[in-house]
């Protein structure tokens, strides 16, 4: 009997080898031998798709999905990438997003005003974003949406009937950093796109560089309140954005079961804010936060700029929600936040608390006042930051270390591992979001008080051996 010849075993053996093929090359490769092979590679090829350029999908993508149209069904992940140099032709991809049936993961990232050329100012923001999200998620939605108004439907919304989207009607996490057309700062409005919050699959939605304002014109179209406690969404994160805490009231009505947020407001921008900033408007943001208290486990908050430790600490006197059952806390150094547990204690469940780019200079007083407050959590981490940015990461864990030492042994003894943090230096300084090949800023450990412990007790226990051999023989 002669050999087995590769394409005579089973496709369940043929489908478990291309699995393992990780590199595209040879999955392109292995596709042009046969046909056979191009049907069982092609779904491992289309997987995952990256675009960087227009020139991929006027030249690539365009003429691979006219001339096979099963090939959208393939893709699951999709990321949409491109630089002001290489737009054109963007727009090319939208139609064909309306039939990637399978699609869990999005993410569509334009260039913003910080880019060349218009990050100095020379030239005026030209750019837009190249796809209609706004109109892909009406049209995903628009299979039930519409028939909701219908009384003949009035009870399909409910949250024992699970709405299925016409279109993407897999998606689970969605990343945007695009804006609209138009003219001047309103191209940042969230406006219509807030749609994106009645979709009832997605899970996770990360939003950057909006103005999140207070009404929602498509929720009323739409009759939102059908939606109340209906939505997978799960984790939701606002990043440099400007964020209106009665629209956000309005937001958090939907989720069902809300696990974290984020609240990063702006801090690099230059215009005006067209909200009230969230401590402003501190009992609607309460009441917004206090919908979801029932399952929030992460609350994370950044923004504003204030060069001293005392500029807030005034807290939020009202009756404030608590949120009972968060687990873990991340918050700016300046936070209003901070100074409100403060003044009413940390939630009771909590297990660690994270504070963000808080001068050296200002630690012993952070870890002072929350030393006094008797926390029962398992982590302390600062991420600390160091004035004048010395050139040697050595210097940096010197300095933190000549801070935190004798704070250290104090949380020690509670039980409570405090973790100091510095930012490692980079060739190139960017600021958040961070796009596609921008290096994100890492936070080196440079002081730990359950490992300075161990090393201490290790030193201990050889000095103590070292004492034991050296005595003298009648000693010993």
């Amino acid at each position: 009997m002669g050999a087995m010849q590769l394409q005579e075993l089973a496709d369940e053996l043929l489908l478990s080898i291309v699995d393992r093929i990780d590199d595209r090359v040879s999955l392109c490769n292995l596709a042009r031998t046969c046909s056979k092979f191009q049907l069982l590679s092609e779904p491992f090829i289309y997987k995952s798709v990256l675009v960087l350029k227009g020139s991929l999908v006027k030249d690539v993508l365009k003429p691979s999905f006219t001339a096979r149209p099963t090939r959208l069904s393939a893709i699951k992940d999709l990321a949409i990438r491109y630089r002001f140099d290489s737009e054109e032709g963007i727009e090319d991809l939208e139609p064909f997003l309306y039939h990637m049936d399978q699609l869990r993961h999005l993410i569509i990232e334009a260039p913003c005003c910080n880019d060349k050329p218009w990050a100095f100012g020379d030239r005026d923001w030209e750019s837009q974003g190249r796809v209609d999200y706004g109109k892909l998620f009406e049209a995903s939605l628009s299979g039930f949406l519409l028939d909701s108004l219908s009384d003949s439907l009035s009870g399909s919304l409910s949250n024992s009937s699970p709405i299925t989207p016409r279109h993407l009607a897999n998606l689970q996490t969605l990343t945007l950093h695009s804006h609209n057309a138009g003219t001047g700062r309103s191209r940042f409005d969230l406006g219509e796109n807030a749609i994106i919050f009645l979709h009832p699959t997605l899970s996770s939605i990360k939003l950057s560089c909006f103005n999140v304002g207070p009404d929602f014109p498509v929720f009323q179209k739409y009759d939102y309140q059908k939606f109340h406690k209906s939505t997978a969404l799960k984790n939701l994160i606002f990043e440099e954005c400007n964020i209106a805490a009665v629209g956000l009231e309005t937001i958090l009505t939907l989720p069902k079961s809300l696990q974290r947020i984020a609240l990063g407001e702006r801090m690099y921008h230059l215009h005006d804010n067209p909200c009230k900033k969230l401590r402003i408007d501190s009992h609607a943001l309460s009441r917004a936060l206090d919908q979801q208290s029932e399952s929030l486990i992460h609350l994370s908050h950044t923004g504003c700029f204030f060069p001293h430790f005392h500029v807030l600490r005034t807290p939020i006197t009202h009756e404030f929600s608590m949120l009972t059952n968060l687990k873990n806390l991340e918050l700016f150094w300046n936070s209003f936040f901070i100074f409100t547990y403060f003044h009413h204690g940390m939630p009771p469940q909590l297990q660690s608390l994270k504070i963000l780019g808080i001068p050296t200079v200002h630690i012993p007083d952070l870890t002072d006042r929350l030393d006094r407050m008797n926390l029962t959590i398992q982590a302390l981490d600062i991420v600390a930051f160091i004035a004048g940015e010395p050139d040697s990461d050595a210097k940096k864990e010197e300095i933190i270390r000549g801070v935190v030492l004798p704070i250290g042994k104090t949380y020690h003894k509670r039980n409570i591992d405090l973790r100091v943090y510095y930012i490692g230096r980079s060739e190139q300084q960017f600021i958040p979001p961070y796009m596609y090949g921008e290096g994100v800023p890492t936070e080196v450990l440079a002081y730990s008080s359950s490992e300075e412990a161990k090393n201490n007790n290790i030193h201990e226990l050889s000095q103590s051996e070292g004492s034991a051999k050296s005595g003298t023989p009648e000693e010993q």
